[in-house]
């Protein structure tokens, strides 16, 4: 969602986008997060525009998403194996109950690319990576972009 003209576009149709400008795409289209600028440290928290994990309001980890109620849609799905989160890969819950969903997902360096999933699939886990828990855009913060 990072464009000087068209803030959308570059992010939808490129073939060079990553998993976290793309759901950010995804919440700007949605009226949920603005269009920004790209962010001076590009970890998939600035672009998605939270404030980390267990310090921000919207986050809800895979404990307390099984002890609560479970997915909604439009949940910001986060899954990595790494505490580092350096193999860390966001996707945006379309449809679905339980842990089955057809997700939205953008691409990475990991081969993915954008899509929506045709079927179902368990969240429970992406590309060989752990669904850690998932941001939910209706508890996000009102957060503006870095200049």
């Amino acid at each position: 969602a990072y464009g000087p003209d068209d803030p959308l576009r570059p992010t939808l149709t490129s073939g060079g986008t990553h998993c976290a400008i793309f759901a950010r795409a995804c919440l700007s289209l949605a009226g949920i997060k603005p269009p920004g600028r790209r962010p001076k440290v590009t970890a998939i928290t600035t672009w998605l525009g939270v404030n980390g994990f267990e310090g921000d309001p919207s986050w809800r980890s895979r404990a307390d998403l099984e002890a609560h109620g479970g997915l909604q849609r439009g949940d910001v799905l986060y899954w990595a194996n790494l505490d580092s989160g350096q193999d860390g890969h966001v996707g945006i819950c379309l449809t679905g109950e339980g842990w089955m969903w057809k997700t939205a997902e953008g691409g990475g360096g990991d081969g993915s690319v954008c899509r929506m999933s045709e079927e179902p699939k368990d969240v429970r886990f992406s590309h060989g990576r752990r669904l850690r828990g998932v941001w939910r855009p209706g508890a996000m913060p009102e957060w503006e972009t870095q200049p």
